[in-house]
């Protein structure tokens, strides 16, 4: 007979390592003062898509003065695009929202895509070319 139970708790003890230091890369870097527009992140969140981006940025949505932008990070400038579920887009943008919202209405800062620390996201304004 073979004895699982010491082989499934070092896989289990493992597995909480690994969500214990996930969880401390989610957090928000609030930056700036621009409206915030919930609205944009529920779209976001119910898309059953994948929101793909590359190292120069994908505009996911926009909403007057504000947009949730996505942008791939990691070593090296030829980077392949990447995906997240649109979801995920949109629960890294809630964390934004919920970290870096002031009390006049205003909200900026990045965060990764949930589960996706080679997607960063960034709810701000637009530059001067609109993305």
């Amino acid at each position: 007979m073979v004895n699982l139970a010491a082989p499934i708790q070092s896989l289990l003890a493992a597995a909480s390592l690994a969500e214990a230091s996930s969880l401390e890369t989610r957090t928000a870097d609030c930056r700036d003062d621009h409206p915030k527009d919930p609205r944009r992140i529920n779209e976001l969140a119910a898309l059953d898509l994948k929101c793909v981006t590359n190292a120069i940025g994908t505009v996911f949505r926009r909403c007057g003065n504000t947009i949730i932008v996505g942008m791939a990070i990691g070593s090296g400038a030829n980077l392949p695009t990447i995906s997240s579920p649109c979801k995920d887009v949109a629960r890294g943008a809630g964390q934004i929202m919920d970290a870096c919202s002031r009390a006049d209405g205003t909200v900026m800062g990045q965060a990764p895509a949930w589960g996706n620390g080679s997607m960063i996201l960034s709810v701000r304004a637009p530059d001067q070319n609109g993305n």
